[in-house]
């Protein structure tokens, strides 16, 4: 789930090598968190765009510019960039896929550049736009779903057992996080399995580990892995 722009993308390689197919397992809210999080900065920006390309359709006229439009997006950008939680890494790729995108939006038949292109195009053409880099990753999960490790019903006990369980526990992660956390240890409980929970949020690792050893019947069979720390 880390594709060739990520920083730990060698590392994970090196990390999953050792697993088969069959034994991958990816957790729904697992996928969900890779969804919401990896598009993040391209819808965040696209939408930013979208709103300054209205204000300039309100003062000025119908048409822009190539150039016009960069400007957009790069100011776009620039007031995201100071927005907490914004990797600006992520930002720059997706300034960068943006302006090629549209740049080739604005090429005529015979690959020439036209002078202008109404706004009303292309904030249509840019709300359909989709990603390579996501397209691939959810190609790869769907493979995994498909072909790895097929988890069994997990009993109504169960559920309510680890439901109960989280609440009380207060647990100081955020949302989405507290999610996949729950998920892990309903899905351990309900088989005989050991599980290795591969991670690159050192936060999640230190805090799911203790949730994890504070479950009866769990603990030692969830061993999260860090990606970026020393293998053994």
């Amino acid at each position: 789930m880390f594709d060739e722009y990520e920083p730990l993308h060698s590392r994970a390689s090196e990390v999953i090598r050792k697993y088969k197919v069959g034994e991958v397992f990816v957790p729904m809210s697992v996928q969900a968190e890779w969804q919401s999080r990896v598009v993040r900065e391209h819808k965040q920006l696209v939408m930013q765009t979208v709103i300054i390309l209205d204000r300039k359709r309100k003062e000025e006229n119908e048409f822009i510019t190539l150039s016009e439009f960069n400007t957009a997006v790069d100011n776009a950008a620039n007031g995201i960039r100071i927005k907490k939680g914004i990797e600006p890494r992520k930002l720059d790729r997706a300034r960068f896929t943006l302006q090629k995108e549209i740049r080739d939006f604005y090429k005529n038949s015979s690959g020439v550049v036209v002078d202008k292109k109404l706004i009303a195009d292309i904030k249509e053409y840019m709300m359909k736009l989709s990603y390579s880099f996501y397209e691939r990753g959810t190609a790869v999960i769907s493979f995994l779903v498909q072909h790895g490790y097929s988890h069994p019903d997990i009993p109504d006990e169960i559920e309510k057992k680890v439901k109960i369980f989280i609440s009380q526990q207060r647990i100081d992660m955020e949302t989405q996080d507290a999610m996949i956390l729950s998920d892990l240890i309903r899905y351990v409980a309900a088989d005989g399995e050991v599980y290795d929970f591969v991670v690159g949020d050192k936060d999640f690792y230190k805090k799911g580990q203790k949730y994890v050893d504070s479950y009866d019947g769990v603990k030692g069979r969830i061993n999260f892995i860090l990606l970026g720390a020393p293998l053994k």
